[in-house]
């Protein structure tokens, strides 16, 4: 197939080939400091995989892809580069960016793992807010995500009942438990609470 980071751009690739999504997603990527101005789809010839299971042989077949490029001002000049050839954060803002703008506007519920992968902590606290602030999140939109971002963890940034912990027992399970299983006092540092192990979920280091 052609060059790129993988199919999880795929949503948002789709999504930007509509004027006014593309024009919000041109609007996500500017405000977040990338340097693009421009949002596009290039489609391109490649060749995929397909394998039927159970037992089926692996087929080889052309198909087209839809390659997202971005155009970057310098000079006067509009420079235009695929996304594979972006930083890691500046594809993983992209493939979030569709599904985010989507759920927003539809009031559906969004699961990320590893937020905080690649992107810049002012960057993930922007995203968090934009499903906390009624005016943005007018249908109920929810974000459930993962993160080893600590710093969100004080300043108001998350309410309290929306902070949960993980946390792995001897036998390799997994124990999801609240924050305020611990009654945690108005004011607290909730940082350095964790970092200070009060909350568990920190891993014991040898």
């Amino acid at each position: 197939m052609p060059d790129g980071p993988g199919i999880g751009f795929g949503f948002t690739a789709g999504y930007v080939q509509t004027a006014g999504n593309r024009e919000r997603v041109q609007s996500v990527m500017a405000a977040a400091d990338t340097g693009i101005s421009t949002v596009s789809v290039d489609k391109r010839m490649g060749r995929q995989f397909h394998v039927s299971f159970p037992g089926g042989a692996p087929e080889v077949q052309d198909a087209e892809f839809d390659i997202p490029q971005f155009g970057h001002m310098a000079g006067g000049e509009l420079y235009k580069f695929d996304i594979g050839e972006e930083s890691a954060g500046t594809q993983i803002l992209f493939e979030l960016a569709g599904p985010i703008l989507d759920i927003l506007q539809k009031g559906r519920t969004l699961v990320v793992d590893e937020l905080d992968r690649s992107l810049h902590p002012l960057l993930v606290l922007k995203i968090v807010q934009m499903f906390n602030d009624p005016e943005l999140n007018r249908n109920g939109a929810q974000l459930i995500f993962s993160t080893h971002d600590v710093s969100l963890l004080d300043g108001g940034k998350l309410r309290r009942d929306q902070v949960w912990f993980t946390e792995k027992d001897n036998e390799q399970g997994s124990h999801l438990f609240p924050l305020l299983d611990f009654s945690p006092r108005k004011g607290e540092a909730l940082e350095k609470g964790y970092l200070g192990g009060r909350y568990g979920g920190i891993p014991i280091l040898g």
